[in-house]
């Protein structure tokens, strides 16, 4: 698969998109269920973290229809061709941003408005909104099934939100030193996400059976070969995860500081890892689909 200057420009542009868009939704998730045990120190940090990640969102949001256009013009003149741009956004781009956007302006009040908690309503509607934007356009959205599929994805995507969006702020807890603090909410986090696991795999194994049509694709297309990639990736995320709960938050609650740099460590590794897995997905449904 020979890739174009426009087809990376697109690919990267699609993985920021994800990784903003799903580590906003996460933050307001992490907050919603530790709340009990940040100080309003750490709140303050994850609420500009979240801030930050709403802005970066919303301006690639903006920015993708513009790289697609180019694309399809293969100029930069295309990317303001306004016959371009609408074609890019009659074709779902138009629908899936718009929602996102309005979504991420709910979690943006909750993040600068001080008398507004990111665990409140408004934010947390807002959270999941905006991470399952992407199942209104794309594959799924375009599957026989397109209900089915839409709904899968959506489950699917506020797992990974809720994943993705817990790493960054878990640094920041742990950034100072602060081992209790650290302690309860990687806790906390471990215990919730046994069940949000389950279901992420759930959805995604069978969004994957919706989408081919027979298992060979894995091996014979470009598409499964990502596919199988991704697997890959997630397997090993899921493995510096068990690490974590089962030995690293175990030890940690016992103040090893030898554990406290472990998991530091260990989620920067899934940090890593959680970029990858995004990459692969922005490149499986920026270039191809299923069957190609």
């Amino acid at each position: 698969m020979e890739l174009s200057a426009w087809d990376l420009a697109g690919v990267a542009v699609k993985a920021l998109l994800y990784a903003a868009t799903l580590c906003a939704a996460g933050g307001v998730f992490f907050e919603r269920y530790t709340a009990s045990l940040l100080s309003i120190l750490h709140q303050r940090r994850v609420r500009r973290w979240v801030g930050l990640c709403v802005g970066i969102a919303v301006v690639t949001s903006v920015v993708r229809p513009l790289i697609l256009a180019g694309s399809m013009d293969e100029s930069v003149s295309g990317m303001f061709d306004g016959s371009m741009i609408g074609m890019v956004l009659r074709g779902g781009e138009a629908r899936a941003a718009g929602i996102r956007i309005v979504a991420l302006a709910l979690v943006g009040v909750g993040a600068w408005r001080s008398r507004c908690t990111l665990s409140s309503a408004m934010p947390l509607a807002g959270a999941v909104a905006a991470a399952t934007s992407f199942a209104w356009i794309g594959h799924a959205w375009a599957a026989r099934n397109g209900g089915l599929s839409v709904a899968l994805l959506s489950v699917h995507l506020v797992g990974v939100a809720f994943w993705v969006g817990a790493l960054t702020p878990l640094l920041l807890v742990g950034r100072r030193g602060d081992l209790e603090t650290l302690a309860g909410t990687a806790r906390r986090f471990g215990a919730i996400a046994v069940y949000v696991v389950v279901s992420l795999l759930f959805a995604g194994g069978l969004l994957l059976c919706t989408l081919l049509t027979h298992i060979t694709e894995l091996w014979t297309t470009d598409y499964g070969r990502l596919v199988c990639m991704k697997l890959l990736a997630v397997a090993a995320l899921l493995s510096a995860a068990a690490w974590n709960k089962l030995r690293l938050t175990t030890r940690l609650q016992g103040h090893d500081l030898c554990a406290f740099v472990g998991l530091l460590r260990s989620v920067k590794v899934e940090m890593l890892l959680a970029a990858l897995i995004l990459g692969i997905t922005a490149t499986m449904t920026t270039l191809v689909g299923p069957g190609t």
